[in-house]
């Protein structure tokens, strides 16, 4: 909810102003092919830069915005995206980048205006800082209709929103990469229309003990990872039956995964390599798997007491294997148990039949 919140605050609040070239004499660069591009808002305020493009394509066009110079916040980017006068369709690709000396150390807000009538996409967002205050959950906000590479060395404590329904715009909508490489994952996903490609944090974790995230898609989530994990995980947000919604890997490597998952099927493309993942922790999470679990699910330590497992169907594909370090919580099946279960300690939880 905070995040619905915060969109249509964001939403509300921009209004456009006249357009103008952009600034020569700035930290910044702004470069743009295949259309034109006009700075509406490009100034300086309490510490942090405010950016407003307006970029029309013909129909598609491409805009980088790129610091250049010193160690620069940016309060945000905002984007009009239009598509050219006699286009039906149209697509704005947008990349914030560095080159040094110059760099990004923090960035809060990358949208759209409400008066696009073209599709924006995120081509690119690769910057040395933290999208957001670091440390903050939620701090920051990008929305688009597309999401090709977040990619951040710092915090990522955005919450990441692609496609409708508040982008009247159809065709793209989903998410490829969001990834921290050296910090946490402090924001949610909602992919309402389409497909989570890959959450990566691989020196941090996903959400915290005070602040679980949410990552939700419609067709798939392929992967997520991270050092521990704290999130509700759900690729069947908003789904039907004729969705796909599967997962592929969920994997931790140095903690917990907390929270819960609900997915159609666990279905990843990797026999082996694909599946559910917990090392150096616990599962201290409920498990939805509506149809079949058709990779691995390997745990070092205990399904939790409390917790529960259910798969709808069966356990079942040539890689699929369930080993447990101990179990406490309790495993529901409501089809058939073709492959091994292990649990190599401690068992006083409870595996059982669900009832037709």
């Amino acid at each position: 909810m905070r995040f619905f919140l915060m969109i249509l605050v964001v939403l509300v609040a921009i209004s456009r102003r006249a357009a103008a070239e952009c600034p020569v004499q700035s930290p910044f660069a702004v470069s743009g092919a295949g259309g034109t591009v006009q700075c509406v808002e490009f100034e300086f305020v309490g510490g942090m830069w405010q950016i407003a493009l307006s970029v029309t394509g013909n129909p598609d066009a491409t805009v980088t915005l790129r610091a250049i110079a010193g160690s620069q916040a940016v309060r945000y980017i905002r984007v009009e995206a239009l598509r050219g006068p006699g286009f039906s369709t149209g697509t704005v690709a947008l990349s914030v980048l560095e080159t040094a000396p110059g760099r990004i150390q923090r960035l809060d807000e990358v949208s759209y205006f409400p008066s696009s009538d073209a599709n924006l996409a995120i081509s690119q967002v690769n910057i040395s800082g933290s999208l957001g205050r670091p440390g903050v959950p939620g701090s920051a906000v990008i929305v688009a209709d597309y999401v090709n590479a977040v990619d951040v060395f710092g915090d990522m404590c955005a919450d990441v929103y692609a496609g409708p329904p508040f982008l009247s715009t159809t065709g793209i909508s989903s998410v490829a990469t969001v990834r921290s490489r050296s910090g946490w994952i402090l924001g949610s996903i909602y992919v309402p229309a389409s497909s989570l490609n890959m959450l990566d944090a691989p020196s941090g974790s996903i959400g915290a003990p005070n602040a679980v995230a949410s990552v939700w898609a419609k067709a798939a989530i392929q992967r997520v990872s991270a050092r521990a994990i704290w999130a509700d995980i759900d690729s069947t947000f908003g789904s039907t039956p004729s969705d796909s919604s599967e997962v592929w890997r969920i994997a931790t490597t140095a903690g917990a995964l907390t929270g819960s998952l609900t997915a159609r099927n666990i279905d990843g493309a990797l026999p082996t390599s694909d599946g559910i993942f917990v090392s150096g922790g616990d599962l201290n999470a409920d498990i939805t798997i509506l149809n079949e679990v058709r990779n691995p699910i390997q745990v070092s330590g205990s399904l939790a007491a409390g917790r529960t497992m259910y798969v709808g169907a069966n356990l079942t594909g040539s890689g699929t294997a369930m080993n447990l370090g101990s179990l406490a919580g309790t495993l529901v099946f409501g089809g058939n148990i073709d492959k091994p279960i292990t649990v190599t300690g401690p068992m006083t939880g409870i595996i059982a039949a669900a009832v037709p």
